[in-house]
């Protein structure tokens, strides 16, 4: 469980760096999400998918960065929960 855990603290850093690399993208492009009140929302992803990039390069970039974006946030979590059903400590009685 510790390995677990641990592998998620570093994929959370992973995810706060590749939002914050999208999040600059962006901004390199002037385009700021102004329609939503807070980030990495459902309805901010869904603004996202809605931008496009004249430059075909900008926008495989754009693209990458979003689907990595997307990736992380499904990430580990599932994996702990499994993990927790057949843990022995988790059955362990109280003392």
């Amino acid at each position: 469980m510790r390995d677990l855990t641990r592998l998620r603290e570093y994929m959370k850093g992973l995810e706060r760096v590749t939002k914050q690399r999208l999040n600059a993208f962006l901004l390199r492009y002037s385009r700021s999400y102004d329609t939503g009140k807070s980030r990495w929302t459902q309805a901010h992803f869904r603004w996202m998918e809605g931008r496009k990039f004249d430059v075909v390069v900008q926008q495989i970039v754009f693209q990458e960065y979003l689907d990595a974006a997307k990736e992380s946030e499904a990430c580990i979590e599932t994996e702990i929960e499994k993990a927790l059903k057949h843990w022995e400590l988790t059955r362990a009685p109280l003392i």
